[in-house]
């Protein structure tokens, strides 16, 4: 008797299944992932973000660099002197979590699709992570009160948008053709006899 036998029919990706169950298979094998992936994280986050430092501290006047707990990305303001503002790491990152548990998960997907499909995506997220923080810097460069600016809920929400809406939208662009499988054949059935 193989593992997947063992497994009950609901999560049983050869049964055939309703819309809603496989909606709900998907849900519960995301949410599953995001948990595990969350904590494995923690062990990536501090070399992601010392990543990230080294490419866009160079980019920038300010001084950027990492906190005593590695997860704070600080950028050092040079007026008033000393002063800094920062980024939490965690909630930064969480694109890349949420992205790569969605394309993990997905139906349809092969292994190797999958690791392409998430290495593109880690890679855009990467992209936008250092947009986002040079973005960031200079706004806080050029504003007349950093201090006040760097936490105005208009620049938190830009920065959150940036970073949780990308991931899904990313998700979305690499495998909405694999949730609709038979729209897709149907469309190419449709395609076939048109041209007969």
């Amino acid at each position: 008797m193989s593992l997947r036998d063992r497994l009950p029919r609901f999560w049983r990706s050869d049964t055939p299944v309703s819309p809603r169950v496989r909606l709900l298979r998907f849900i519960g094998a995301a949410i599953a992932l995001l948990v595990i992936v969350s904590i494995l994280w923690y062990v990536i986050d501090p070399p992601y973000n010392r990543l990230l430092v080294a490419v866009t501290d160079p980019l920038t006047s300010l001084r950027i660099d990492l906190g005593d707990s590695n997860n704070h990305i600080n950028f050092y303001l040079e007026n008033p002197p000393g002063a800094k503002v920062w980024i939490n790491g965690a909630g930064f990152h969480f694109g890349l979590i949420l992205v790569s548990a969605l394309i993990a998960v997905t139906p349809g997907l092969t292994l190797l699709r999958r690791l392409k499909f998430i290495a593109i995506a880690l890679g855009v997220m990467f992209i936008i992570h250092i947009i986002t923080i040079l973005s960031f810097s200079w706004i806080i460069q050029w504003s007349d009160d950093p201090l006040s600016f760097a936490f105005n809920p208009w620049l938190t929400f830009l920065v959150t948008i940036g970073t949780q809406l990308f991931p899904a939208l990313i998700w979305v662009i690499l495998c909405f053709k694999y949730w609709f499988p038979r729209a897709e054949a149907a469309g190419a059935k449709r395609v076939r006899k048109g041209e007969a």
